[in-house]
């Protein structure tokens, strides 16, 4: 069955990508337009918060980045006082978005993972990672 991008414009005509945890609970809505940094990220902290060897996030800024539904559901956790804020789905367990609060002109990070599956394959370019932070580790 083919899927179909559900996009959505704003009364300033900006595109709205859209996103769901697993369990699709939480919805949330992205726009490319100010992103701050896309990278692959492999330092050591992410890769035990993610399971993974490495993970895409995108630091967007603040106003492009909004819980359209499940809000209540979102859980923040931070392993020290100045470290990542990561917030997930209290039902799912699926990672929404990180905020860094040492580095807050980075915005909010989002994962692409989450976007509808159309969009992950044709990711705008702006989404797309620049560079592999911490690689070495």
């Amino acid at each position: 069955m083919a899927s179909t991008t559900h996009t959505s414009q704003d009364n300033n005509n900006e595109t709205w990508f859209p996103g769901t945890c697993y369990c699709g609970n939480i919805k949330f809505e992205v726009r490319c337009d100010q992103v701050n940094k896309a990278l692959f990220c492999h330092c050591e902290s992410c890769r035990r918060a993610h399971s993974s060897p490495l993970y895409h996030v995108v630091y967007t800024a603040e106003e492009s980045f909004k819980i359209i539904e499940g809000n209540e559901l979102i859980k923040e956790f931070s392993k020290t006082a100045d470290g990542v804020m990561r917030s997930f789905c209290t039902s799912c367990g699926s990672r929404i978005y990180n905020r860094v609060p040492i580095k807050p002109q980075l915005g909010v990070g989002f994962f692409p993972a989450l976007l509808e599956e159309t969009i992950q394959h044709n990711l705008p370019d702006s989404f797309k990672p620049s560079c592999h932070y911490l690689s070495e580790e």
